[in-house]
Parts: C-alpha cells; structure tokens; sequence
C-alpha cells in the first residue's frame, strides 16, 4: 500500500496530516510513504525529516496523487 500526504490547498493553512515521526511509525509497518514536497513546511517539518522517516517524496501534487493508494 502507498500512502500519500498532500500539502493544505489554502495558502494559510499551516496543518500536515502526517508529522516525520508517523511517517516513519507507518514505513516501518510496510507502508510506502508519499509526501509532497513541501507539504510539512507550514508546520516546521522539513522533506529531509520526512526522508529520514523513511518517507519519499513526491516533488509534485500530482505525483503524490498517482502514487497513492490512500490520500491524508
């Protein structure tokens, strides 16, 4: 299963429905874990975080969309 985080659509909005530490709790359970690029940054989590959860990141929304099974 991929899982895909996507960024909030409204540019103040500063949530990410994943931190760094879930991504890497659902990783290491066998998920494969999308994040867009950029999609922490409102809430002060970096793509490099994301990486070292385990986490890929998918470096456009459309990405995140095609390689997910389930969106958050």
């Amino acid at each position: 299963m991929n899982l895909g985080v996507i960024r909030e659509s409204r540019a103040c909005d500063r949530r990410v429905a994943v931190t760094p530490a879930v991504a890497r709790y659902v990783a290491e359970s066998g998920v494969s874990v999308w994040v867009e690029s950029g999609a922490g940054v409102g809430a002060l989590f970096s793509d490099d975080e994301y990486r070292d959860g385990g986490a890929q990141i998918a470096f456009s929304h459309e990405e995140a969309i095609r390689r997910s099974d389930l969106l958050v």
